[in-house]
């Protein structure tokens, strides 16, 4: 084995012998240890396969320079995708959901309560004004449309949708109340 092959194969064994240190080097950057696990092994498979190019004099501080610039490429992909998924939900009219970057699970939690709570609130809604809401919010049908379709004036389909728009502001006003906000 020549002395170049050693390096590369020196630098993988290095890194192995002080995962940990990496380990933690890359949890307290990436705010996980999932993913500074991933990023470790990527890492570790990309120096067990990249053509040796010589020895390198303190092979600790250079897989640390590995190791920091494979973290900001993982964050700054992080941050286009998030950015790309803004803009797509942003030109779509679509609301995008919470990842597991944006959101912990305690906010998730909440997140899912608050959901639960307007499902309770809109089932509470007569049958007519839910059809309504739901026809006209989410499935993007016109006002006057629904007012053919159900035999009723625009004025009516106008008056469902203010009794479901009342409905749902008083569950933020519920919201704000509880949380000490105005």
């Amino acid at each position: 084995m020549s002395p170049v092959e050693e390096t590369t194969q020196g630098l993988a064994a290095i890194l192995q012998a002080n995962r940990g240190r990496y380990l933690r080097f890359l949890t307290a950057r990436l705010g996980g240890s999932e993913e500074a696990e991933d990023l470790l092994q990527d890492i570790w498979l990309k120096l067990a396969n990249i053509p040796p190019s010589g020895p390198i004099a303190d092979p600790i501080a250079y897989l640390y320079r590995v190791v920091e610039y494979g973290a900001r490429d993982r964050l700054r992909s992080s941050a286009r995708r998030r950015e790309r998924e803004r803009n797509w939900a942003a030109n779509t009219g679509e609301t995008m959901a919470l990842t597991e970057v944006e959101a912990n699970p305690e906010q998730l939690a909440m997140h899912r309560e608050r959901l639960r709570q307007i499902d309770e609130a809109l089932a509470g809604l007569p049958v007519r004004t839910g059809y309504i809401l739901r026809a006209f919010r989410v499935d993007g049908r016109a006002q006057n449309d629904l007012a053919s379709e159900l035999g009723i004036s625009l004025s009516a389909i106008e008056k469902h949708l203010q009794r479901a728009y009342k409905m749902l502001t008083s569950l933020r006003i519920d919201d704000d109340a509880e949380s000490g906000g105005a």
